[in-house]
């Protein structure tokens, strides 16, 4: 069972996109609320981002479409000083990289960074600490298996760390959480068979420290 957490810790944990999973919400500490959502311009997939006041008259609105390109939203976090942050996924099946893109409070996008090496990493959780880091965890798809994957990005889009997790067999992130000591923890669905496919799974939870070292997995 994972840890449990003071309730003013930023939070935010998201579960992977299927079918319908279109739309994200999220609100801040101003409880302006933050809309998220993933549409088709007939062409491609692009996220169409709205910020509206705790009275729901619309603040500002955003359309991320890069052109040529699929991008969807997996997970999405507002920090403390009205930042929203997304993870998303550019591109479709083994061209597709990760992408993780922040707003600044007034709508105005203040950077955007993929993430590419040459693996198909999938973002399926965010948490945004009190500095500005961006949390992400994932699961990354190589050689026929998944590996759960974690990123720490910097107040400025650049990733600082990233740690893996899972020796053998598929290893999913179900759940990410910062703790009080900014602690990074992950839950981890991990198969504990022979068989990748026999569907034998437990739940791990794994921690990392701020600078990315692993403090346990049990």
């Amino acid at each position: 069972m994972l840890k449990r957490v003071s309730l003013f810790l930023l939070l935010l944990c998201c579960r992977p996109l299927a079918a319908g999973d279109n739309q994200f919400s999220v609100t801040d500490s101003q409880s302006n609320f933050y809309s998220v959502t993933n549409r088709f311009n007939g062409v491609n997939d692009f996220v169409h981002v709205r910020k509206l006041n705790p009275n729901g008259s619309l603040l500002w609105e955003n359309y991320r479409s890069p052109i040529g390109s699929d991008l969807r939203a997996s997970a999405v976090a507002a920090d403390i000083f009205g930042n929203l942050v997304i993870a998303a996924v550019r591109g479709r099946g083994k061209d597709a990289v990760m992408s993780v893109i922040r707003y600044r409070a007034d709508g105005m996008l203040d950077w955007e960074t993929d993430f590419n090496d040459n693996n198909t990493n999938l973002p399926t959780a965010l948490a945004l600490d009190r500095d500005g880091n961006a949390y992400v965890g994932g699961n990354s798809l190589r050689q026929g298996r998944s590996l759960a994957r974690i990123w720490k990005y910097d107040n400025f889009g650049t990733v600082r760390w990233n740690r893996e997790y899972g020796d053998f067999g598929n290893n999913y992130v179900c759940q990410l959480q910062l703790d009080i000591r900014g602690e990074v923890i992950l839950g981890v669905e991990t198969h504990q068979s022979v068989s990748a496919a026999s569907g034998q799974y437990t739940l791990v939870t794994v921690v990392y420290d701020q600078g990315g070292a692993l403090v346990s997995a049990r």
